[in-house]
């Protein structure tokens, strides 16, 4: 059961597994809430592809919305 997790740098060990399941609950909570704040800000560019000017284009959105995150 004991292995080496890369992303804690710790054993997994049967005393840490509930802290690893923890930490893997959190990351995808994490990641979820990420995940919808990047769709609010993707669709206010989206609803604003029609301006003139740099954000005419969608690779010209795409790439304000790289460089500006």
């Amino acid at each position: 059961m004991d292995h080496h997790c890369p992303w804690t740098h710790n054993c997994v060990s049967h005393f840490t597994f509930p802290h690893f399941i923890r930490f893997l609950f959190y990351a995808v909570i994490s990641m979820i809430y990420l995940e919808r704040f990047l769709y609010i800000r993707i669709a206010v560019l989206w609803n604003n592809r029609s301006l003139p000017s740099v954000c005419s284009t969608f690779v010209a959105m795409a790439n304000r919305f790289i460089l500006f995150h």
